[in-house]
């Protein structure tokens, strides 16, 4: 999880992991969570599903989900883009929620060197480690699967150790490594401006495409 944070140039995808990974949502809800469904005044999001037709749950929210989010949305209403309903707009139409993250994912996966030859993850691979955390906690079936819902207003017995364990502070993405994109080749490439070593025209698309920096709370201290 710390190295795709490192390496996604993409801020949606940075939250779309911390989403699953942090609060244990499925891709398509991931995918369909609308602007409205965020109060990071009172650090939760309400989970309505895909086809938000069923009774909502509510996730607590990590500090480091929420500066990822803040970041996230910082950065949509800088770009100009046209205002949307859902978190994460369709490229071509707003009005619609984007389809998924598979290829920056992949494209992220791959960038990390393989991560130590894993198979590229998905946002479903991600949740598990949510998963893994709350049961090992001692949470119900309910709560690991993501089968309750708030039903009259009733919070369930164990939410206040789900949100303990939700928000803290996850040792998982600490010490961030920030040696990427060795240089050293030497040979050379032809470009608009002329021959230029290779490693000087990588450097250059690179630096075009480099991730926007991490929150202090996501980045390691002192990193």
């Amino acid at each position: 999880v710390a190295r795709l944070l490192a390496v996604l140039r993409d801020r949606g995808a940075r939250v779309a992991v911390a989403l699953a990974v942090g609060c244990g949502l499925l891709p398509g809800e991931v995918l369909h969570v609308a602007a409205a469904d965020l109060d990071l005044r009172k650090h939760f999001i309400i989970v309505h599903g895909v086809d938000r037709s069923d009774a909502p749950r509510v996730m607590p929210l990590a500090p480091w989900t929420e500066d990822l989010l803040r970041s996230y949305i910082a950065a949509y209403a800088r770009s100009g883009r046209p205002t949307s309903p859902w978190l994460f707009p369709g490229p071509r139409d707003p009005r619609r929620p984007r389809g998924d993250f598979t290829r920056l994912l992949q494209s992220a996966h791959a960038r990390t060197g393989g991560l130590d030859h894993l198979p590229a993850p998905t946002l479903r691979d991600l949740r598990r480690t949510f998963q893994w955390a709350i049961l090992r906690a001692g949470l119900p079936r309910e709560a690991v699967r993501g089968t309750w819902a708030m039903r009259s207003g009733e919070w369930p017995t164990w939410w206040p150790v789900l949100q303990k364990v939700t928000r803290r502070d996850w040792e998982t993405l600490t010490g961030l490594d920030r040696e990427r994109w060795p240089r050293g080749c030497t040979s050379f490439c032809r470009t608009v401006g002329g021959l230029l070593p290779s490693d000087v025209v990588e450097a250059r698309r690179l630096r075009l495409g480099e991730p926007p920096p991490l929150p202090s709370s996501v980045a390691p201290a002192g990193g």
